[in-house]
């Protein structure tokens, strides 16, 4: 699902769960002025704004586990090599 519509769809779960009316008034990371904001703002006139930032669905359950391990195996793995041996002019 497009991160805008479950964004879209948090804020409309909310409102029935809490009884308020927020709407979304901005989507600041798709203005190009802005760099590395939040995904959206969203206001009700009588409460706080909220600022929310979509970050991970998982595509398959325990995503965040499995990537955790290979990245916890990966960094192991780029310990042990060697500075100096032949990849040592590579830099992503």
């Amino acid at each position: 699902m497009h991160q805008d519509k479950i964004i879209r769809a948090f804020i409309s779960h909310l409102n029935s769960v809490l009884g308020t009316s927020y709407k979304i008034t901005r989507w600041p990371d798709k203005n190009p002025t802005t760099n590395g904001e939040i995904d959206a703002y969203a206001e009700d006139g009588s409460l706080r704004p909220l600022a929310i930032e979509h970050t991970l669905v998982e595509t398959y359950r325990g995503q965040k586990e499995s990537d955790h391990r290979f990245l916890t195996v990966m960094a192991n793995l780029e310990e042990s090599i060697d500075p100096d041996g032949p990849f040592s002019d590579y830099h992503p």
